[in-house]
């Protein structure tokens, strides 16, 4: 027997005996384990706590019950799911929820019966009451104890639009205080979290990049603004903080670090808009906050006053003051009558942490529910219910409504941890799936020992023939054994240089862009310098002559801010993240919008742009980058079309939307087609103003388009080119 034949006969043996010992320890995990499986289950293990999966999901849905506006189709849908539950599963959901939401049917019946709602009490001197009635975009709910405002109000009344009017505009000196939660939302990310608003060309205090913004419009119309960077835990708790203006400064406020101020700010912009809580009206931006006070003063408050809280509601200077604990429902009685908790007992381990649940009875009683603990050194409680245990022992802990002498008890029992019998149970076949595991092992060790000197071999031999693929220009041979991995490492080495030419190619046009780009801000500097120095040196110029070299200066200030934005648009490529915000939009309405924000660059080439789209065209989209896609293919189109000519914009919809817009210019050739779509790729060899672009436009568009699981595509024949963009309808 040849030394091949042999090693392929011995190869052959260690595969069988590879497979008998793994079909065997495969049959003896096997029975052990069904084995064990029969004994787990057989034995009167205790009962554990955890919830039945359809109590469970039935119990968080009565949970996130609000304050009014609940929809009776749903609390009725509940009430039926309760009512076919078990006795075990009505127990775990508890007596206490099946109570709350009996009250949130009565409640809603009344609310829809009535058309009335909560009414947010204006302890100021104006009583600027907000009226929640029947209203999806305002809502009170319970939040670590307490009642807070979600959502979105502007206060657009004839009074509370004067008072406003007159407060926020010139220099009127004015605090803007607030106790929120930003609940997370704008960390790291964009969020607006809008807290108070009076428009984008007036005032705006937000939450967004994890920091908190107040800015204003001055009469120059510039926005001034001061900000205060936030930490982890501060996006996640709650926040006092205050926007100031004195006449002239802004400042941020927040309690515990020391105010910003920006000097100087101006005098502020007036906006017919209304004061607006949660949202800005002029720009829709909303918010993700949790809101428990929102105060508005007609002067600018120091930190020591703020730290304090020495202005009460009745104070004159107090132009509005919320808090969103402090509300009536017309007809329905909002005094609490008691307070309901969901566990009577607790149990934990030292270190454990946990959030306790309590709240007025009825559920939509006004107060804030407050804990203590009666001994701290086994369990600490905090004021809005997160327990910590601490040591073994019992301790009693109380939740009462703050203001009242309404309360309630229950035990909280710390104990070191232990094995249960379930918990054994698990010990027990842990170990022995790691049995079974082990003996897999040394059965695959003993197979390798064995074939441990072939393996030598081949690795000896692969790594000579890796070692010499770059010399030998990849025509290396490894053992034949090997041969499928020649055929692999070949093809990852034509690929790998394939993607290093395209790297290269695209670094190169980059360059070249930048170096074009650098040279061409020489031009518009050296026009501004020499029209400056000549206004400066002739102090006597005419006007006319003035009016000359200002519009000439001012063109060379055009273009050096279009240079600017091109180097801006090659950075913003190369570090871009494409994360989609889906809506739901009108594409007929946008379309429209865009020919006509076009209609001036159409007239200058006298073109003539044609719509032919049917009538609300529905899309799931991210607006903002899909406008930019359109852009891009508008601005192609005006730049290569003939004068005088005619640019169709057409929309087909199907089980896709597909958008066409076709113009009439110099037939693209099909070997420049094919890489329109490529970065810094351009139809022109030579840059210039109307046409001179980054070649980064296409190749956005197409990253946009793709990101929303579509396509775009050009075609290009007898004087006419034709970008389609085909789009899914839904998300």
């Amino acid at each position: 027997m040849s030394n091949t034949n042999r090693k392929k006969e011995l190869s052959r043996r260690m595969r069988v005996r590879f497979w008998i010992l793994t079909l065997i320890c495969f049959a003896v995990i096997t029975l052990l384990s069904l084995g064990f499986y029969l004994i787990y289950y057989n034995i009167p293990f205790q009962e554990t706590d955890s919830m039945n999966p359809e109590a469970e999901a039935l119990a968080e849905e009565i949970d996130a019950i609000r304050l009014g506006n609940n929809n009776q189709k749903e609390l009725e849908r509940m009430n039926s799911a309760y009512r076919g539950l078990s006795s075990r599963q009505k127990a775990q959901i508890t007596k206490e929820r099946y109570e709350k939401l009996q009250e949130a049917m009565i409640l809603e019946k009344h609310l829809e019966e009535t058309g009335e709602g909560f009414t947010v009490l204006d302890k100021s001197k104006n009583g600027f009451d907000l009226n929640l009635s029947l209203n999806a975009d305002m809502r009170l709910k319970h939040s670590d104890g307490r009642t807070v405002f979600e959502g979105q109000a502007a206060l657009d009344g004839a009074a509370e639009q004067k008072a406003f009017d007159s407060l926020l505009c010139g220099n009127r000196s004015f605090t803007i205080e607030a106790e929120i939660n930003p609940n997370g939302f704008g960390y790291n990310y964009g969020e607006m979290n809008m807290i108070a608003s009076k428009g984008d060309n007036c005032m705006a205090v937000r939450i967004s990049n994890q920091t908190v913004y107040f800015y204003i419009k001055n009469t120059q119309g510039e926005w001034i603004g001061e900000e205060q960077q936030l930490s982890r835990a501060q996006m996640n708790d709650w926040i006092h903080m205050a926007a100031i203006y004195d006449g002239s400064n802004i400042t941020v406020y927040l309690e515990g670090s020391r105010p910003k101020t920006t000097q100087n700010a101006g005098t502020f912009c007036a906006s017919g808009y209304p004061f607006s809580i949660g949202f800005c009206p002029e720009t829709g931006r909303v918010s993700e906050c949790s809101i428990r006070s929102i105060r508005v003063y007609d002067q600018a408050l120091t930190e020591e006053e703020l730290d304090r809280g020495v202005y009460g509601p009745d104070h004159e200077s107090v132009v509005l003051w919320y808090d969103f604990g402090d509300y009536i429902c017309p007809g329905s009685d909002t005094e609490a009558k008691g307070i309901r908790s969901y566990v009577s007992l607790v149990k934990a381990v030292p270190g454990e942490k946990m959030r306790l649940r309590a709240e007025p009875v009825p559920f939509y009683a006004s107060g804030t529910v407050l804990y203590q603990s009666d001994s701290e050194d086994v369990a600490a409680v905090s004021e809005d219910g997160v327990l910590t245990a601490f040591a073994p022992g019992t301790a009693m802990l109380s939740a009462r409504i703050a203001g009242t002498d309404i309360h309630t008890e229950f035990q909280v029992t710390v104990k070191e941890s232990f094995f249960s019998l379930r918990s054994a149970a698990d010990w027990i076949a842990g170990r022995l799936l790691g049995i079974a595991a082990l003996c897999l092992a040394l059965c695959m060790t003993g197979i390798v020992l064995v074939q441990r000197r072939q393996m030598i071999c081949c690795l000896a031999g692969l790594s000579d023939a890796v070692a010499s693929i770059g010399e030998s220009n990849g025509e290396a041979k490894l053992p034949p054994v090997l041969g499928d991995m020649q055929t692999m490492l070949l093809a990852k080495e034509d690929s790998f240089r394939q993607k290093e030419a395209a790297i290269r190619d695209v670094e190169k046009k980059k360059n070249d862009m930048v170096v074009y780009l650098a040279h061409d801000l020489k031009t518009p500097i050296a026009s501004l310098i020499g029209y400056l120095t000549l206004m400066e040196a002739e102090p006597e110029i005419s006007p006319k002559l003035q009016r000359r070299y200002t519009k000439i200066a001012l063109k060379s200030a055009y273009r050096l801010n279009d240079l600017i934005d091109e180097f801006f648009e090659i950075a913003r490529f190369n570090i871009s993240h494409m994360a989609l915000a889906y809506s739901e939009i009108n594409l007929t309405k946008l379309l429209e919008q865009m020919v006509s924000e076009f209609e001036p660059m159409f007239a200058k080439k006298g073109l003539d742009c044609r719509l032919d789209v049917p009538e609300h065209v529905m899309l799931a989209c991210d607006a903002d980058k899909l406008v930019r896609v359109f852009d891009n293919l508008l601005k192609n189109a005006i730049n290569y079309s003939f004068h005088n000519t005619e640019i169709l914009i057409a929309v087909s919809e199907g089980d896709t939307v597909v958008f066409t817009c076709t113009n009439h210019g110099k037939t693209i050739p099909a070997e420049k087609l094919a890489h329109l779509f490529e970065q810094f790729f351009r139809l022109d060899s030579a840059r210039s103003p109307e046409t001179g672009g980054l070649g980064l436009g296409l190749a956005i568009a197409r990253q946009i388009v793709e990101a929303h699981h579509g396509e775009i595509y050009a075609e290009s024949q007898n004087d006419e080119i034709c970008f389609t963009v085909t789009l899914p309808r839904e998300r």
